[in-house]
């Protein structure tokens, strides 16, 4: 027997290959499943991100291409996020994604329900309305009866990012929600301060 011969023959034997395979498909298993989780986190991050700016100009009256850019570049990152979460999590399944999103929904209500994958799929389709519709017409917000439409979106929205941070979310993620909130209510009050300033009647 050669030496190559010797040094190969632990390794051609079956259980020690299935041991070298399983090593191996461990390993990169583990850093897929990390760098799924980081694509997951920072995609979302981003987005709430670019819903912050968005919001925070609206709220002080802005309405150029500038916010819809950051509207834009908010909804890409939303997508990315749901792409990175069905990809590194749930084998591209919609039963494992709804069972997975029951269980979370469980250890915080104590209910597990899975709609909110449902509530997901929803903000992902009108939010891409809402960008095709902001690129067509120029307007934002819309007008005529539509605007209503616009404004109930847009506090589901943000009630469905509250929840998402504030409520479930934890560690750093809580406290990057409370501090997006805490910053639109200031922005929201200085505005709102500034209007009654240079009121006619103040």
């Amino acid at each position: 027997m050669s030496l190559l011969s010797s040094l190969l023959a632990p390794c051609i034997h079956q259980k020690s290959l299935a041991y070298f395979i399983q090593l191996f498909t461990d390993h990169y298993t583990m850093e897929f499943v990390d760098l799924a989780m980081v694509a997951t986190r920072v995609t979302i991050w981003l987005s709430v991100a670019g819903w912050a700016v968005v919001i925070a100009g609206l709220l002080r009256g802005g309405t150029g291409g500038r916010l819809r850019l950051w509207w834009t570049l908010a909804l890409a990152a939303y997508l990315a996020h749901i792409a990175a979460a069905f990809s590194g999590f749930y084998q591209w399944s919609h039963a494992v994604a709804f069972a997975e999103t029951a269980r979370q929904t469980g250890e915080v209500t104590g209910v597990e329900k899975g709609f909110g994958l449902w509530l997901n799929y929803f903000v992902a389709v009108f939010w891409v309305v809402d960008v095709v519709r902001w690129w067509r017409s120029g307007n934002i917000p819309p007008e005529g009866e539509a605007r209503k439409l616009w404004l109930s979106w847009h506090g589901f929205l943000g009630l469905m990012i509250f929840n998402g941070s504030v409520v479930f979310g934890r560690g750093p993620v809580r406290w990057f929600g409370v501090a997006i909130f805490v910053v639109l209510a200031a922005v929201a009050l200085h505005a709102r301060l500034a209007k009654t300033e240079t009121s006619p009647d103040s």
